[in-house]
C-alpha cells in the first residue's frame, strides 16, 4: 500500500546568531563602497572632460599662432627667393628661410595632431565610443613638388 501526502514544508532557523544581521551590515557596506567607487568614477570623469576642454583652448591658441608663423616664414622664403633669382641674395639666404618654414611646418603638424589626440580625449571623457584610427595613403600628387623650387637655378 502506498500513501502519498501533501503538505508545504518551511525551513527557517530558528537560531542563526546573528548570521542574519552580520549578512545584512556586510550587503550596507558594500553597497556604500560601490556608491563611494561610483562617486569617485564621476568626479574623474568631470575632471578629464574640464581638462581636455582647458587644453583645447591652450592648443586652438597655439596653433593659430603657428599658422601665422608659417605664413610669415613662406613669406620669407618667397622675399628670399625671389632675391635670388634677380641676383640680389644668395643662396644660403634661401635654404635657410627653407629650414625654418619646414621647421615651423613640422611643428605645426604636430600641433594639429595633438589637437586630434584631444579631441578624440574629449570625446571618449564624454562618453563616446573607442575611436578606431586607421591609416590611409596619402593621395596621390599631394607631396609633388618640383625640383626647381628645391633647386632653382639663378636664371629662373
Amino acid at each position: 500500500m502506498q500513501v502519498w501526502s501533501f503538505a508545504p514544508s518551511i525551513s527557517l532557523p530558528l537560531f542563526t546568531g546573528g548570521s542574519n544581521l552580520s549578512q545584512l551590515r556586510y550587503a550596507e557596506a558594500e553597497k556604500k563602497g560601490l556608491i563611494a567607487t561610483y562617486e569617485k568614477s564621476i568626479q574623474s570623469a568631470f575632471k578629464d572632460v574640464a581638462d581636455a576642454l582647458a587644453r583645447r583652448e591652450t592648443l586652438s591658441e597655439e596653433l593659430d599662432a603657428q599658422r601665422q608663423y608659417v605664413a610669415a616664414e613662406q613669406t620669407s622664403l618667397d622675399i628670399a627667393m625671389k632675391s635670388y633669382q634677380a641676383g640680389v641674395g644668395d643662396y644660403l639666404s634661401v635654404l635657410t628661410a627653407q629650414r625654418t618654414l619646414w621647421s615651423a611646418k613640422t611643428t605645426l603638424l604636430s600641433l594639429q595632431q595633438t589637437d586630434l589626440n584631444n579631441r578624440i580625449t574629449l570625446w571618449q571623457s564624454l562618453g563616446g565610443a573607442p575611436v578606431k584610427l586607421t591609416r590611409r595613403a596619402p593621395e596621390p600628387g599631394l607631396y609633388k613638388e618640383s625640383l626647381w623650387h628645391v633647386f632653382p637655378s639663378p636664371g629662373r
